[in-house]
């Protein structure tokens, strides 16, 4: 009998491994043994085989079929096609999200929030979002509700938010030239709006003048030159990345 202590484990080890056994003595190695006629006789099977796959692969091989023609590049889109697009998409978005939301289901928490998390994402902002989400709550808190009255107050509310600012904008004719300046965020469609203030303007036979600020952006220059050959408008502008003054 062996007085050899074990090795000590660890926690872990001992909770997870496993405990090392003695290893057993290896097999002895058999024996050569002869070869018998059944194996010499599939060696002889084998080189008449691969005598055989040499002769084929030796062969002229099959024509290749002929490569595909390269695709066309896709048309090229618009810059005014491209925001369109993307407008009818966000447009489409709010729609299509709306009908989900309010399509058979009661006015609680997880619908006020769905709706607000869905006006966030169609850029209505943080305050008009929980705004109108408020307001809808009104008096229809668990009652079912309509997506046509979803829009009806969302117009509403969309509505009352520009009205504080919707004032008619006078030029005196004894103050010229009159000058107008855009300043916003990217993205809030400053560009877009000038286009169409510049429509509004020489359709009252004014003379407009556009002049390009944002020289950073890019495409800036060339939109603020489209919209002035559509509305007939004077474009002056810098070269790309140039102080605009």
């Amino acid at each position: 009998m062996s007085n050899d202590p074990k090795p000590s484990r660890g926690f872990f080890s001992g909770l997870f491994g496993r405990r090392s056994e003695p290893s057993a003595p290896e097999p002895a190695a058999p024996a050569e043994q002869p070869a018998t006629v059944a194996d010499e006789a599939a060696g002889v099977g084998a080189g008449a085989s691969g005598e055989a796959i040499a002769d084929a692969s030796s062969g002229d091989a099959a024509p290749l079929a002929p490569a595909p023609a390269a695709a066309e590049p896709p048309a090229k889109v618009g810059w005014f096609q491209r925001l369109k697009s993307g407008l009818a998409k966000t447009s489409s978005r709010l729609t299509e999200g709306i009908t989900s939301v309010f399509t058979k289901r009661k006015l609680d928490d997880d619908t006020l929030g769905e709706l607000e998390d869905l006006l966030i994402q169609a850029d209505l902002g943080v305050e008009t979002a929980m705004r109108i989400t408020e307001a809808l709550a009104k008096g229809r808190y668990g009652k079912s509700v309509t997506p046509e009255e979803v829009r009806t107050i969302l117009a509403s509310e969309v509505e009352k938010t520009l009205a504080p600012i919707a004032k008619p904008l006078v030029f005196e004719p004894s103050r010229r030239p009159h000058v107008v300046l855009f300043v916003g965020v990217n993205g809030t469609g400053k560009t877009t709006t000038i286009g169409k203030f510049a429509r509004q303007l020489t359709s009252q036979g004014k003379r407009v003048m556009l002049a390009a600020g944002d020289t950073f952006r890019a495409a800036a220059i060339d939109q603020l030159k489209v919209w002035g050959e559509r509305t007939g408008a004077t474009v002056i502008a810098r070269d790309v990345g140039a102080d605009a003054a």
